[in-house]
């Protein structure tokens, strides 16, 4: 059965930085863009997972696929973990994206 969870997000550059809590515990995120998609904002998404382990009990760093535009960002984990998020402004077209995302726990 999946969970969802707020999580905060800021893009800058190549990379993707996020955090969510989750049983009182601090999970983020670094993900690395294997080519860095056009400029985009995002805020807050929603984090679905199985259960929290499944964010920092695998290999790290883990492979993700998804999407950028024109409304939304989509990260398609590995491990069937994803985040959604609307973007803050539209951007022109659909570009798939890819990469590697190390987690950590607080």
């Amino acid at each position: 059965m999946f969970q969802t969870a707020p999580i905060h997000l800021k893009h800058s550059g190549g990379i993707l930085t996020g955090h969510a809590i989750i049983d009182s515990y601090k999970y983020s995120f670094v993900l690395t863009f294997a080519l860095q998609p056009p400029p985009f904002t995002v805020d807050v998404g929603i984090l679905t997972y199985d259960e929290p382990n499944q964010l920092t009990g695998r290999r790290q760093p883990c492979s993700f696929t998804g999407t950028v535009g024109p409304t939304s960002l989509v990260i398609n984990f590995d491990d069937g973990v994803t985040i959604t998020a609307p973007l803050v402004d539209h951007i022109s077209g659909t570009h798939e994206v890819n990469g590697t995302a190390s987690w950590s726990k607080e």
